[in-house]
Order: structure tokens, then C-alpha cells, then sequence
């Protein structure tokens, strides 16, 4: 196996970790200086909608104003105490009515804004209206009975109507406005055909303020006239009345009854600005990493062994050289060679004697001694053609008969039955 990877070399490394560098501080900035996560987009009566009929307008109002904002879109009743509760045109199925009810009932100070227009989104583009049309009477009684258990009326007169000098001293601009006519709200801001702002006095509860007419606070009415002041003072004396010392009570604007709740999920939020960004680069690194093991295949390489000291391993090192140069034959000869004359030195075989002559006479006294094995024959053996036998096999077992040859022409023939099953 090879361990290194051509698409992985030094110029590549480098550019893998300029590109990384250059994206973590990227996501980094975006991250710190970044406007935050997309809004949503839509045209409804809601905080995130810039439609004519949306509250968006009202909402960055009260942030421009230094004023605490919170738009809650999860457990709005545990964030409703000792804070100014904003209800606008909540929707009035019946689940979001008594959702509804359940909400006003556990709050301290609340402001609830009656619904008053069905929008229809533009298809051209959905964060727009391309018409709204009033909502029935009864769905905004079914709101009412929610907040009070009382009956009322909802007016909507044609003609001009005569505004009521108010504690706020000022005259709301609302083209066609809408009405309740009911004798259990006191009325903050009211004409002559009924009351605007009326406020409501539940048992336990310390207030509730209705609005019949959301255009006031909407994108489309909160910059007619002195709408925005009106609507800043409405808020700031709610926030005066609420149980929070030095009236900095926050303002909670409740998404919830509007059908767009959302329950806290990490796995959402991993797939959201500025998490996303994190879980990019670590699928980067994850990809990065498998791209450099790639060209890696099979089971890593062992490690060679360490060179150990001692005759023993030089011998086998000098052997293992041998046979991997191709020298098995050349070593055996000079084996044969110095075994032979070793053997012609000990039995006092002359001197004169050349290769052939010094045979001759060991195979003679091998003979007079009863060995079954000649040199000659040892000789003839490792000569003749290996056949499937492998070279170096043959001459292990040549090398193991001319050993044998040795010892018996030194010390006299032994019982050869241990030595025919070693061969």
C-alpha cells in the first residue's frame, strides 16, 4: 500500500489552508457584523410583515424609541408577567381562541388589537397585498368574548365621525375607523360613534387596553398624521401602569396567535445563519479529509523490522542478500569447494592433487568406508537441470547431502532412516 497522495501535495495543502483562512474570517465577519438571520417573508398582520396591513413599522418604532422589544414566538405566557403584552389581530379559529384566552388570563398588562382586514398576498411579490377586504363582525366578537366575557358591538359608521378629547390630546387619523360600543370598557380614545382605545379591568389582572381599529399601529396608517405619537404615548403609559420598577417594563409582541410559533430545535438552528456557516466549514474539513485519505488503499505497510546484533542475524543478513542478488548457485559452489578441501586436509590426501584428482581419491575412501553418498554423486546432483524444483531448494537440500557427506567421512557412517525423511 502506498501511504502518499498525489492530490494532496504541498502546493495544494497550501491552497486548501489559504481558502480556509480566508473563509473562516469571512464567516466570521458576517457573523459579528452580519445583519442576523433573514426575516421572515410574508404579508400578514405580523411583526415580520412590511405589507401595508403589517405591524413591522410599529415594531422598529418602539426599537428606534430605546424601547424594549421582545416579538415572541414560543411560551409567550411565561414572559407576559411584569411586562406590556402586545396581542394584534390574533386569528380567531378556535384552538388560537382559547390560546388566546389563556394568555390575557395569566398577563398583567395587556394590549389587544381587534382584526379588522383579510389581506390577499400579491403573486408578483408575497411580502406585498394586492387587496384586503374587511373581516366579518363575528369573528371580531369572538375575539372579544375571549378577552371580557361580555357582549359588544362592532361599528363601522360611513360617515364622519366627532372625536372625543382624549388624556392623550391627540386626534387620531384613521380613514373609515372601527368601533366598539360596549358598557363594561372605560373609554381612553373615543367618538361619537364609539370607543377607539377602552380599557378593561379583569379581577386579579391589572389592566387591558383594546383597539378596535388596527390601522392605527399599521404600516399603512402609523405615519397619517400624529398616529406614531399617539400609539408611543399609548405604550409608554401602558409600560408606566406595569409591575416593573422605573416603568421599564419590556414589550412583548406575541407571534404565537398569529401561527408562527416556533419551538426551539438545534438541529433547525445548526441549518440557520450564523450557525450554518460552522457546520459548512465542517463539512469542508470532513471532505478535505477524506480527499487527502484517497489515495491510501489496502492495510497499512508493516514497519521493517530493527536490525538485531549477533552471528546469527549477520549470517541470515548476508543470506537474504545472496538470494536476492541471484547468488544461490555461486554460494553453494564455494560451499562444495571449501567442504571438499576441508575434508581432503583432515584425511591427509595429497597435496599435488588438482579439483578432479582430489575427488577421485575422497570418493575411494568414502567407498572403503561404506558411505552410500560420493562426492561426485553431490556434485552430479546440483549440476543437472532444476526441473520444477525451485534453484534455491536444490540447493539447500545439495548443501544438506554434502554436510551429511562430511561428518560421515569424518566420523564414520550413522543410521540414515532420521536423514531419508528429512529429505
Amino acid at each position: 500500500m502506498s501511504d502518499r497522495n498525489p492530490l494532496m501535495g504541498r502546493r495544494t495543502v497550501v491552497w486548501l489552508l489559504a481558502v480556509g483562512l480566508v473563509s473562516v474570517s469571512v464567516a466570521t465577519y458576517f457573523t459579528i457584523f452580519g445583519s442576523g438571520a433573514p426575516k421572515l417573508e410574508t404579508s400578514g398582520t405580523n411583526s415580520f410583515s412590511v405589507s401595508a396591513v403589517g405591524h413591522r413599522a410599529f415594531v422598529s418604532m418602539l426599537q428606534e424609541l430605546d424601547i424594549p422589544v421582545l416579538v415572541s414566538r414560543r411560551d409567550t405566557s411565561g414572559k407576559s408577567d411584569q411586562s406590556v403584552l402586545v396581542i394584534a389581530e390574533p386569528l380567531a379559529d378556535p384552538l388560537t381562541l382559547q390560546r388566546l384566552r389563556e394568555v390575557v388570563d395569566v398577563s398583567s398588562t395587556v394590549l389587544v388589537v381587534l382584526p379588522k382586514w383579510r389581506p390577499y398576498p400579491d403573486g408578483a411579490n408575497p411580502a406585498w397585498i394586492s387587496t384586503a377586504v374587511p373581516l366579518p363582525r363575528s369573528a371580531l366578537l369572538r375575539v372579544l368574548d375571549n378577552v371580557y366575557d361580555y357582549h359588544a358591538a362592532i361599528i363601522r359608521p360611513r360617515q364622519q365621525v366627532s372625536w372625543v378629547p382624549s388624556r392623550f390630546g391627540i386626534i387620531p387619523d384613521i380613514d373609515r375607523p372601527q368601533f366598539i360600543r360596549s358598557k363594561y370598557l372605560d373609554p381612553l380614545i373615543a367618538s361619537d360613534q364609539g370607543i377607539l382605545l377602552g380599557e378593561h379591568h379583569k379581577p386579579g389582572q391589572a389592566r387591558v387596553w383594546v383597539l378596535s381599529d388596527p390601522d392605527l399601529l399599521a404600516n399603512h396608517g402609523l405615519h397619517r398624521g400624529d398616529n406614531a405619537a399617539l400609539v408611543a404615548q399609548v405604550i409608554e403609559a401602558l409600560r408606566t401602569s406595569a409591575p416593573v420598577p422605573f416603568g421599564g417594563a419590556t414589550v412583548v409582541y406575541d407571534e404565537t396567535l398569529h401561527g408562527l410559533a416556533r419551538d426551539p430545535s438545534i438541529l433547525r438552528e445548526l441549518f440557520r445563519f450564523p450557525l450554518v456557516l460552522a457546520l459548512l466549514h465542517a463539512g469542508a474539513a470532513v471532505l478535505v479529509l477524506l480527499w487527502s485519505a484517497s489515495g491510501r488503499f489496502g492495510s497499512p505497510v508493516p514497519a521493517p523490522a530493527p536490525l538485531r546484533a549477533g552471528k546469527r542475524e549477520l549470517i541470515d543478513n548476508v543470506a537474504s542478500l545472496l538470494q536476492f542478488g541471484g547468488h544461490t548457485m555461486d554460494t553453494f559452489n564455494r560451499y562444495f569447494d571449501t567442504t571438499s578441501r576441508d575434508v581432503a586436509r583432515r584425511l591427509h590426501a595429497p597435496r599435488d592433487l588438482d579439483d578432479g584428482a582430489r575427488a577421485m581419491w575422497l570418493d575411494r575412501i568414502g567407498e572403503s568406508r561404506g558411505l552410500a553418498t560420493s562426492l561426485t554423486a553431490v556434485r552430479d546432483a546440483i549440476e543437472q537441470p532444476a526441473g520444477p524444483m525451485p534453484e534455491e531448494q536444490k540447493a539447500l537440500r545439495a548443501a544438506w547431502h554434502l554436510y551429511r557427506w562430511k561428518q560421515e567421512m569424518l566420523h564414520g557412517p550413522r543410521d540414515r532412516s532420521s536423514d531419508r525423511r528429512r529429505t
